[in-house]
């Protein structure tokens, strides 16, 4: 969890539930497909509300997150689904066949 320039807070995690009312209309992936996803969320630091939550796509597990303004850097590993369709920014350090054991990512926040 950390916070960006507007003071929302922004998180990354995982989860296997299909259940998530707050995904927004402009995620990068707004359906759950799989056994697993990573997701980053904004809330606001006041209300809790939820200004964006995206899931990945199934298999990426997000392990750290940065921002610095309203940008958002991830790392993770991506297994076999790799690269994602989502369209995020993703630089493989270690690449296997279909998998990618060390990503670094970035997405822009600002909307």
């Amino acid at each position: 969890m950390t916070l960006l320039s507007t003071g929302e807070v922004a998180l990354i995690g995982g989860t296997a539930s299909h259940n998530h009312p707050d995904v927004t209309a402009d995620a990068l992936n707004s359906q759950f497909e799989g056994v697993y996803a990573g997701f980053l969320g904004l809330l606001s630091v006041e209300t809790l509300e939820t200004r964006y939550f995206s899931f990945f796509e199934p298999g990426i597990s997000l392990n750290k997150l940065s921002t610095i303004g309203m940008k958002a850097y991830l790392t993770g590993s991506a297994f076999g689904y790799y690269p994602p369709a989502s369209g995020t920014a993703l630089v493989c350090e270690e690449q296997g066949v279909s998998d990618c054991y060390t990503f670094l990512g970035v997405i822009d926040l600002v909307q």
